[in-house]
């Protein structure tokens, strides 16, 4: 999908950009739901603050108007 998402590795935000992106949630990976967003489709980047989440590799999940996507990101140490 053309959905991007960056800084790899994250401190204490992203920012996700895709067009028509809708809805993003964060797991951990035993699949537990750890944060989500959602909103109306937009074309803008989405600075999304994700303060106080442990270290670690996690799993991000969303949908954009023509497709779903999956990344994996990782969180540094703040």
């Amino acid at each position: 999908t053309g959905v991007h998402v960056y800084p790899m590795p994250f401190s204490d935000h992203l920012i996700l950009w895709g067009r028509g992106l809708q809805r993003v949630e964060l797991y951990d990976l035993t699949g537990r739901l750890i944060a989500t967003h959602a909103g109306e489709p937009q074309d803008a980047p989405l600075l999304w603050h994700l303060p106080g989440l442990a270290p670690g590799v996690y799993i991000l999940k969303g949908e954009t108007d023509t497709a779903p996507f999956t990344r994996r990101v990782m969180r540094l140490s703040p």
